[in-house]
C-alpha cells in the first residue's frame, strides 16, 4: 500500500487523512502547509485527523499529533479529533500514552471535505525547523509519561543538541 498523507479543508474543519505508514517527512510537509494556513486564519479550526487506513505511525507523527491538540488546547479552538483509528495505531498510541490526550472517535464517518496530497520531501530532515519539530513532537511525548521520557531522552539530546548548533 503506498502511503499519502493528504489534507483538505472546509469551514472550520481541517481534514487530515492518513494513509499507509506515517513518518517524520510527512510530518515536515504537513507543517509547511498548515502552519502558514492556521497563522492567517481568525478563528481556531476544528482538526480531524483519519487514520481509518493508517498502518504505521513514528513516534514523531504522534508527538505532531499530540503538539497539533497542544496547540489547540491552548487557543481554545474545537480541538483535534482522532477518527477510526485502527486497532494497531490504538495500540501505538496506547503505548506512547497518547490514548489519554486526544479525543478519539472510532465510529464516525470522514466529513465529506475534498483532500489533495501532500509530498514529503526526504531532504527536509536537515532543515533547522524540522530538526525543532521534531524536538517539540519529543517534547510533548516525554510530556506524557516517565516511560516516555527515559525512551526518548537520547533523542531529545541529540536534536537539542543540533537545534543549538544551526
Amino acid at each position: 500500500m503506498e502511503s499519502v498523507l493528504s489534507v483538505g479543508i472546509k469551514g472550520d474543519t481541517i481534514l487530515i487523512r492518513a494513509v499507509g505508514e506515517m513518518r517524520a517527512g510527512n510530518c515536515f510537509a504537513l507543517n509547511q502547509h498548515l502552519v502558514p494556513y492556521l497563522e492567517k486564519k481568525d478563528s481556531p479550526p476544528n482538526i480531524i485527523i483519519d487514520l481509518g487506513a493508517c498502518d504505521y505511525m513514528d513516534s514523531t507523527f504522534i508527538g505532531f499529533i499530540i503538539s497539533l491538540e497542544h496547540k489547540c488546547r491552548s487557543a481554545g479552538c474545537g480541538g483535534v479529533t482522532v477518527l477510526r483509528p485502527t486497532e494497531r495505531s490504538r495500540a501505538v498510541l496506547r503505548k506512547l500514552s497518547a490514548l489519554q490526550r486526544l479525543r478519539i472517535d472510532i465510529t464516525s464517518p470522514p466529513p465529506d471535505i475534498p483532500v489533495f496530497a501532500i509530498q514529503a520531501d526526504s531532504r527536509s530532515f536537515g532543515l533547522r525547523q524540522n530538526v525543532e519539530l521534531m524536538f517539540e513532537a519529543h517534547e510533548r511525548l516525554g510530556e506524557l509519561s516517565e516511560e516516555n521520557r527515559r525512551q526518548f531522552r537520547d533523542l531529545l539530546d541529540e536534536l537539542r543538541r543540533v537545534v543549538e548548533k544551526k
